[in-house]
């Protein structure tokens, strides 16, 4: 009982230094970079498709050259982490770069265009900041790269569109939204390590009370005069000496009342 009591006080992990957080998140990040990669270039094959089809001709070779050199880019660091496992420390600064050939492509698009309402792809990508990235300072520079982009394209390009001022409260609300995003993420990761590391805390315990507990099972030979036991090795032995070699039970020697009246008596 006492095995199992310390077991559970030991199950308790330690609380997470801030050096332990950064690489917890790093490790979840980088388990999820080559499932962003992909996305990422199959959306560029995607947007590149669309450029060819869709846009005016006046600024669609510039627009697709941009998507197709992003998707040589994406499609190589795909091909990479396939064959390789990718950085651990290097997690955030990769998924950057995926993020800031997405800033420069939407960039590119409304400062081509003209449109304001091409102001949404950022938006997007300011929501998508919270969903892959983990880190506070990490966020904070992929955010900023977002918003502050918006602004100077709108600015240098001079879009002639009162709608302007709608888009930058949407990039407000997308941004608090992200952040929310970000922070629930990030509770849930840790929360995810703790339980993984309070678990194995138990294992580590459990294995070590077990193999604290000796135990005695199946038949015992006994002789039904003397009470001794006879051993593995066929050698008849006390009962104390038996036990104690088996378990870890040790004995203290007394008299029951029966016996000290039948041999102690007036004693």
């Amino acid at each position: 009982m006492a095995a199992l009591e310390q077991s559970s006080l030991n199950s308790i992990p330690k609380p997470l230094t801030n050096k332990e957080k950064a690489l917890v998140f790093n490790k979840s990040l980088n388990g999820a970079l080559l499932y962003i990669a992909v996305g990422v270039g199959l959306l560029y094959a995607l947007l590149s498709t669309s450029h060819y089809l869709l846009l005016p001709p006046d600024y669609k070779w510039k627009l697709l050259s941009f998507s197709i050199s992003n998707l040589v880019l994406v499609t190589g660091m795909s091909l990479y982490a396939l064959k390789r496992t990718l950085p651990i420390p290097l997690s955030h600064l990769l998924a950057s770069v995926l993020i800031l050939m997405l800033i420069a492509n939407s960039a590119a698009h409304l400062g081509y265009s003209g449109e304001i309402k091409q102001s949404t792809n950022l938006a997007l990508l300011v929501v998508g900041v919270g969903c892959f990235f983990l880190s506070y300072t990490w966020w904070i520079l992929m955010t900023a790269c977002c918003i502050l982009t918006w602004a100077a394209v709108v600015n240098y390009a001079q879009i002639p569109d009162p709608d302007w001022v709608h888009y930058g409260f949407m990039n407000v609300t997308c941004l608090v939204l992200s952040f929310l995003v970000l922070i629930a993420r990030r509770k849930g990761v840790l929360k995810a390590e703790m339980a993984q590391r309070r678990d194995a805390l138990r294992v580590r315990a459990l294995e070590t009370a077990l193999e604290n507990i000796k135990t005695l099972e199946g038949f015992i030979p006994i002789c039904a005069w003397c009470k001794k036991v006879r051993d593995d090795e066929g050698f008849w032995r006390d009962v104390e000496s038996y036990v104690s070699t088996r378990t870890d039970a040790t004995f203290s020697h007394g008299l029951c009342p029966g016996c000290k009246d039948e041999h102690f008596e007036g004693v």
